[in-house]
């Protein structure tokens, strides 16, 4: 199993939020790896001088491209649920199956999900 992180769960680690952290730390310690997408760091990157926490955190994230292939890939996903939002179908395209997503927005990712035919849980942050 994987941990998929979206920007709400980077935002909340930032900010030390204890849930998310208790998750992150529970992963770590099942050597369970983390994940997100380059874009989805691109949507709470700001200053790393501001931001050690984050910059701290990411340096064991495994920060995966946005390429060719999962760009087909998410379109596709895209066009099968009728949505829009680019980074979400992402981390659902990512995800294999006993994957948790941590996202502070779970309705999104909800129909993408379902959409995908994947069997990911969501964690709410």
């Amino acid at each position: 199993m994987t941990i998929l992180l979206d920007a709400g769960a980077l935002i909340a680690i930032e900010g030390r939020d204890r849930d998310v952290m208790s998750v992150v730390r529970a992963a770590k310690a099942r050597s369970e790896p983390i994940q997100t997408l380059g874009p989805i760091v691109a949507q709470v990157w700001r200053s790393p001088a501001r931001q050690a926490t984050l910059v701290t955190f990411l340096r064991s994230v495994n920060v995966l491209p946005f390429d060719d292939r999962l760009a087909r890939r998410v379109g596709t996903l895209l066009a099968d649920s009728s949505t829009k939002d680019v980074v979400d179908a992402g981390l659902v395209a990512i995800g294999r199956p006993g994957d948790r997503i941590v996202t502070s927005d779970p309705d999104d990712l909800r129909l993408l999900i379902e959409v995908s035919g994947q069997h990911l849980s969501i964690i709410r942050c």
